[in-house]
């Protein structure tokens, strides 16, 4: 069968005469083409990964993510410009308190619901769950609120074991902001009346 090139592992050793001259040699191989090619593909996936998570281009949205327990492990430019908190500031730091909490977080959010809120959404995604764009806001660290959509996805190993989230975030174009912030005004001003 002619699909491609084969990968083995080969061990050889020599067969020796009376003299101690090689006679021959022996050769013990183990096919291991199926695992290359998933590692192969794996090694692709993740240099694609990390040219768009990493990727300064203004196209790309802010990510962040983490592991299976918790820490910040990804962090992109995109990031960095709406927050404030430069990568090296934030990785393996907990998402849930210390990167985004209510008392002494980097990145503050309104009150306890907005919290619980969030690790809702980011168990609902550990635990394989699809999750639905949210509204989520926070203070950056200039103090500026910021207003957006939260899309949050399982991290997958090799072997389909969840490895932690992705978080996506949309922000809402200037138009958008501007409609909203008119929006609140008169909410705030019919509650008044």
């Amino acid at each position: 069968m002619d699909s491609g090139p084969i990968s083995l592992v080969v061990n050889a050793c020599a067969s020796r005469d009376l003299r101690d001259n090689v006679v021959g040699v022996c050769f013990v191989a183990h096919d291991i083409t199926a695992q290359k090619n998933v590692m192969d593909k794996f090694t692709r996936i993740e240099g694609d990964y990390k040219a768009i998570v990493q990727n300064r281009n203004p196209l790309i949205p802010p990510i962040f993510g983490t592991d299976e327990f918790g820490w910040c492990c990804e962090w992109n430019p995109a990031m960095t410009k709406l927050t404030g908190w430069k990568r090296e500031e934030v990785m393996d730091k907990m998402l849930l308190g210390e990167l985004f909490g209510t008392h002494m977080a980097a990145c503050r959010l309104k009150n306890q619901e907005a919290f619980v809120n969030l690790g809702v959404v980011l168990n609902k995604a550990m635990t394989g769950l699809e999750t639905e764009k949210v509204p989520f806001g926070f203070f950056a660290r200039n103090g500026k609120y910021v207003e957006c959509l939260l899309s949050v996805s399982k991290k997958l190993d090799v072997e389909g074991l969840v490895t932690g989230v992705f978080c996506f975030l949309q922000l809402a174009s200037p138009e958008l902001q501007q409609a909203l912030h008119i929006q609140r005004l008169s909410e705030q001003t019919a509650l008044r009346d």
